[in-house]
């Protein structure tokens, strides 16, 4: 997405200082759960090659 995502729209100022708040804490909760499902899939396949690894030994 890139810093793009933030100068170009005006959703962060619509929403006002609240609105912005609750917008970046879910977007901050999204984040932990992809976090910690990486973190899951390195951890029990470390093969080099992470994702590629993971989906052919689950596959």
């Amino acid at each position: 997405m890139g810093a793009g995502g933030y100068y170009s729209n005006t959703y962060l100022a619509e929403a006002g200082p609240k609105g912005s708040i609750i917008g970046l804490l879910i977007g901050a909760l999204i984040m932990i759960v992809i976090a910690r499902n990486y973190n899951y899939m390195m951890n029990s396949i470390p093969d080099a090659g992470g994702p590629y690894a993971y989906a052919k030994e689950t596959s």
